[in-house]
């Protein structure tokens, strides 16, 4: 028995089934990450590695020649490449597509912890390049009192108040903090009484270092009870730094206050951060890689509104940057195309078959073949992107040519003469093999995407396997759901069926009852079988039988009052429809008789615009992505290498306060230096360097 018998006989295991689909789906939607784009990771890595001080020369010498003979020989290595500069090493590898990123990554660390490097050099760190990990949202927090003090208590705060309750949040990996001023402990030490002593600064450096620690003493065993010891040491304000002993003889003792000066200010900067040309502290909101982008988002914000009842009028906290924003409404005008495009369909499906019925039983290919669509991305892991959503838009035309070619057949079987089931099965399995080999030849063009390298292939992926799958769900519902709807007759018609089932039924329980008479059974043993086999077998009939025909035949009472007040309704627009086809019919025709007998003509006349193509080609723009109107732009200065940050600073400040006269523009926000960047990128977020984002208001976002 063909999947086309089983779907006519069994309509009651076809709805279920549909319903199954659109639940499991509608799950499935619900869990589905929200992304601007797929999830694009460059065969990449970044090592960097940080040694405060030192000159190109020794980077160079002393690390970057060191990693590169490391890493030089992990498998799939394509190129590699390095940037030594003050302070700094990067080490760039470029990997082939088909490695696998996360593997590579922990042969590059082995690598690493292999070689010996300098005891004051940082631990290299491994940088991945990949457009997902840029944060998604960024704070500014601000104060009225922009004084040394002002910043340092600013920058405090945010650390240790503002940070910690946003990446308590779900789905939040890290906040990274710039701008502001670190609060530090400083020590300036007087060379000529450090002389007298005949101590180096080294040495007060170990003694600071060895006093402020907190160790472990081992532990304590008293009877039955076993105690952790630990020694507690740190320092917890300036003074028991200044009452720290530092020499020792002959019972004179020195501390630190008596060879040093003790002072409370500040890290040396290495960024600094300005919304409005106003300094501020930046707090930059990393997501965890699986992460729903729009629902972390939400989420931040929801918290953003207790933080700010809880600051007063001390700080301002405001949004700089919220990238869920425009994912929201680039998703939504997808979802708005989608669904625009498929009323398109069902209008046009109308207009050509006259219809509500035949065009409602398509024209339901589509939601189901979306909505099962969902279940097979949650599946795959495929989020909600531009290109996911574009791919559904993309199929949403081409899911009801399946159903057309089906209805179609079943209705000329129809008109011949045969009888609902009997047209529904017959035009359903002659057509079944065509559109199965045209469902494949679709699938032959995208299917292949999927299996492309490069950006291109993780790109197009999505598209290609969305449109895989709603062609797949398309051809499953117009071999099954179609032809079971194509079978049910008017609601008349079943109430004869019905009666005349009931009839025999009736004829059959009494031939039975007869039978049992003459046999001399007990009737009264059979009436008590019957009736508790009715009682056994009711919350079955009723889930399973009863419910599923109650809504086939309310969906057929409500098809048929729609068809009749749609035909009323749409009979000017498909007269004025008609009138215009038959002119095109008629046109069609004559352009048809022409092109036969002017054969060299016509030939012609198409390589020409054929040819034509190849000249106008070279005049069409080429890009991967088309440009994005996200209602902000940016600039980036760089000055002179060696520039310090606060003439940086000054020229970008210069620039924000020139464009902040202008009307059009709601706010900027400028970073000079490296500030929060986690970039793998060796030549951005050095003290030359500034970066200027403006922020245009809605009505000048297609400025």
């Amino acid at each position: 028995m063909s999947i086309v018998d089983v779907a006519i006989k069994r309509p009651v295991t076809v709805w279920m089934f549909t319903f199954a689909v659109m639940l499991f789906g509608l799950v499935g939607l619900s869990r589905l990450a929200v992304n601007l784009l797929p999830d694009l990771s460059y065969p990449t890595l970044t090592v960097r590695t940080n040694y405060t001080g030192a000159a190109p020369a020794e980077i160079e010498q002393l690390i970057t020649k060191p990693i590169e003979e490391a890493v030089g020989v992990v498998k799939g290595l394509r190129k590699i490449s390095s940037v030594s500069k003050a302070g700094q090493s990067d080490v760039l590898l470029e990997f082939e597509w088909d490695v696998a990123m996360d593997i590579t990554s922990l042969e590059v660390r082995e690598k690493l912890d292999l070689i010996s490097l300098p005891l004051d050099v940082q631990k290299p760190l491994i940088l991945k390049f990949n457009p997902s990990l840029d944060p998604i949202i960024r704070l500014g927090l601000q104060t009225s009192d922009n004084s040394v003090a002002g910043l340092t208590k600013l920058r405090t705060y945010a650390e240790y108040d503002v940070k910690r309750q946003l990446e308590s949040l779900l789905g939040v990996a890290s906040v990274k903090l710039g701008g502001g001023l670190e609060q530090e402990y400083q020590v300036i030490i007087d060379q000529h009484k450090l002389a007298q002593l005949n101590l180096s600064s080294q040495e007060i450096i170990n003694r600071i270092n060895a006093e402020n620690i907190n160790i472990s003493a081992g532990k304590l065993i008293e009877g039955n009870t076993q105690y952790l010891v630990r020694t507690l040491n740190q320092f917890t304000d300036i003074r028991q730094i200044g009452e720290l002993v530092v020499y020792r003889e002959n019972g004179q003792i020195i501390t630190l206050n008596d060879i040093a000066t003790i002072v409370d200010g500040y890290k040396e900067r290495t960024d600094v951060t300005r919304i409005n040309a106003v300094e501020a502290v930046e707090l930059a909101i990393y997501k965890e890689g699986d992460a729903n982008t729009v629902q972390v988002a939400k989420l931040i914000n929801n918290k953003l509104d207790a933080i700010n009842k809880s600051l007063g009028d001390r700080y301002q906290l405001t949004v700089v940057y919220d990238q869920s924003t425009f994912i929201s409404n680039a998703i939504s005008e997808v979802k708005s195309a989608a669904l625009i495009g498929g009323l398109l369909a069902m209008l046009i499906l109308y207009l050509f078959l006259r219809s509500i019925i035949p065009t409602l039983i398509i024209s339901l290919s589509i939601p189901v073949s979306v909505i099962a669509t969902f279940n097979m991305m949650y599946g795959n892991g495929i989020s909600l992107n531009i290109m996911s959503l574009g791919g559904i838009a993309l199929a949403t035309g081409l899911l009801v040519d399946n159903a057309i070619v089906v209805l179609e057949n079943i209705a000329r079987y129809k008109e011949q003469g045969l009888s609902a089931v009997e047209a529904a099965r017959k035009g359903t399995k002659e057509v079944s093999g065509a559109i199965i080999a045209s469902t494949l030849t679709t699938l032959a063009v995208f299917v292949p995407l999927i299996f492309v390298d490069g950006v291109a292939g993780q790109l197009f992926a999505d598209q290609a396997m969305t449109v895989a799958f709603a062609l797949i769900a398309s051809l499953v519902v117009a071999l099954t759901l179609i032809p079971m709807l194509a079978s049910r007759q008017a609601s008349q018609e079943l109430d004869e069926s019905e009666a005349s089932s009931n009839a025999e039924n009736d004829a059959k329980i009494s031939t039975k009852i007869n039978a049992a008479d003459d046999s001399k059974t007990s009737f009264k043993t059979l009436v008590w079988y019957k009736k508790i086999t009715f009682i056994l077998t009711l919350p079955l009939k009723l889930v399973f039988v009863w419910l599923p025909m109650l809504i086939t035949r309310i969906v057929l009472l409500a098809f048929h009052g729609v068809n009749k007040v749609a035909s009323f309704v749409m009979k000017p627009l498909t007269a004025g429809f008609n009138f215009i086809f038959d002119k095109f019919t008629s046109l069609y025709s004559k352009s048809l008789t022409f092109a036969l007998k002017h054969g060299v003509a016509t030939l012609l006349i198409s390589l020409t615009f054929a040819g034509s193509a190849f000249f106008i080609l070279p005049k069409i723009g080429v890009e991967l992505l088309p440009p994005l109107a996200q209602g902000e732009f940016y600039l980036e200065l760089e000055l002179a290498p060696g520039t310090p940050l606060a003439v940086t600073d000054r020229t970008i400040n210069k620039i924000a306060k020139q464009l902040q006269q202008d009307k059009r523009i709601k706010s900027t926000y400028s970073l000079t230096g490296r500030g929060s960047l986690m970039t793998s990128n060796a030549d951005k977020g050095g003290e030359h360097q500034a970066r200027l984002q403006i922020m245009l208001h809605d009505s000048q976002n297609e400025a």
